[in-house]
């Protein structure tokens, strides 16, 4: 098996897929099960991708995050990823591209968010001030 210089491979059984976007990313996270990879964008963009035993990459939503997209993570459900913006609001995005504001704390950017996973409790940060719901 011949492997390029800088590319890990976990199993020979393991290929690599890749596809261009338009802009740079600047985060990548996959849903709670495992079957989105959601991939947001410095165009204030977000792309879901499902992911397939074959590796192929097809878009199934794209959509204008209205802001900076900066922290990501899984929702406390299986198909849904909480993203942080530039602008102070907590966004919940479904695998459809669906978007439902959590919060809008305003002002700074979400530096951190995460959710648990049985409770369903929700956490993220802007700057020192820290919000749980």
């Amino acid at each position: 098996m011949e492997i390029d210089h800088g590319t890990f491979v976990l199993a020979p059984e393991v290929t690599l897929a890749t596809t261009e976007l338009a802009a740079c990313v600047i985060g990548v996270r996959h849903s709670r099960d495992g079957q989105y990879s959601y991939v947001a964008t410095g165009d204030n963009s977000v792309s879901v991708f499902p992911v397939s035993a074959g590796n192929a990459i097809a878009e199934t939503a794209s959509l204008d995050f209205g802001a900076l997209p900066i922290s990501l993570c899984p929702d406390s459900d299986s198909e849904h990823v909480l993203i942080g913006g530039d602008d102070g609001g907590l966004r919940r995005i479904g695998s459809d591209g669906d978007v439902d504001f959590v919060s809008r704390s305003g002002g700074g950017w979400v530096d951190n968010a995460i959710s648990h996973p049985v409770t369903g409790h929700r956490a993220w940060s802007v700057g020192r001030t820290l919000h749980v719901v």
